[in-house]
């Protein structure tokens, strides 16, 4: 099952774009795997600072985005917290893809969590954009 059919089987409905919240759940929660892959593989290797700086910011941003996921599925969520939520989201996303970045070229992994961030951080910039998002915040 989909998220955007949950959503939309929801009792309650949902209030907000049905297909950017889909989309931003969906990004929060690959998001939240691929840094948790990456960190995990990070781990691994011979770690110097700047490793196990991308290491702690990994797990940081897998924590957010799996924070946020879970938050945007219930139905009764608090719109003035998921605009933090998604802003501060927006954040942990552009630094752990600006650290991963930096680390791409010694761990291929670091390359993929790169761009899911930047992806992640996409779809939460779309959702915040939503007429919806913008009326109540």
């Amino acid at each position: 099952m989909d998220v955007k059919t949950m959503l939309k089987a929801s009792p309650k409905g949902s209030c907000l774009n049905t297909e950017a919240m889909a989309a931003c759940i969906e990004a929060c929660f690959e998001c939240a795997q691929t840094c948790t892959m990456c960190a995990e593989a990070c781990l691994s290797a011979e770690m110097g600072a700047a490793m196990a700086r991308c290491v702690a910011m990994g797990m940081d941003c897998a924590e957010m985005c799996q924070c946020l996921g879970r938050m945007m599925c219930r139905p009764a969520m608090s719109m003035e917290a998921c605009a933090m939520m998604l802003a501060a989201c927006c954040r942990m996303c552009a630094m752990c893809a600006e650290c991963c970045a930096g680390q791409a070229g010694t761990m291929a992994c670091c390359a993929l969590c790169a761009e899911m961030c930047t992806r992640c951080e996409q779809a939460c910039q779309a959702m915040m954009a939503t007429p919806e998002m913008q009326a109540c915040c």
